[in-house]
């Protein structure tokens, strides 16, 4: 492999195998990120439905099982700060049932991802009332904590 002859030749040949390397790499780590991505949603499936039961059942505790201890949870022009603050607005309002709680959009980047999506709730008239959230979830040994509920309620938030 002679530099002196056929330098473009050869020069050419290193680009093509340092260009197929790294093509090579980049296609592994999108493909880890992808796994990464669908573990992610497929735990975060999992704890809104454990969520749901909870929250159902009025087992607060295990509710804030999923929030991390600085969580912000914003309802409308309110913003509860930290655990025990959520836990007194869960409790306030735990006499509704959720019904559905959907996912609309799914973004997740390394240990971070944002969900967004419609929550159905029952309340104590028996209507249904809807409310678009957007949750922050930060993931440490492969388990995710909530770090930011946003919640807009629509029509009216009358019931409340």
């Amino acid at each position: 492999f002679n530099f002196k002859t056929n330098t473009m030749k050869k020069v050419l040949i290193l680009i093509a195998i340092l260009s197929i390397i790294s093509l090579s790499i980049y296609a592994m780590n999108k493909h880890d990120n992808e796994k990464k991505s669908l573990q992610a949603k497929s735990i975060i499936e999992r704890k809104n439905h454990e969520y749901i039961n909870w929250y159902n059942k009025r087992q607060i505790d295990s509710c804030l099982t999923q929030f991390s201890h600085d969580i912000y949870f914003i309802r409308g022009s309110y913003v509860f700060e930290g655990k025990e603050s959520v836990r007194k607005q869960i409790d306030f309002f735990s006499v509704r049932k959720i019904r559905i709680w959907d996912i609309e959009t799914f973004y997740c980047c390394g240990h971070l991802a944002d969900v967004r999506g419609k929550v159905n709730i029952i309340v104590p008239t028996g209507e249904i009332s809807s409310c678009e959230y957007s949750t922050h979830w930060h993931f440490v040994n492969k388990e995710g904590l909530k770090v930011n509920v946003i919640r807009s309620f629509y029509p009216h938030p009358k019931h409340f």
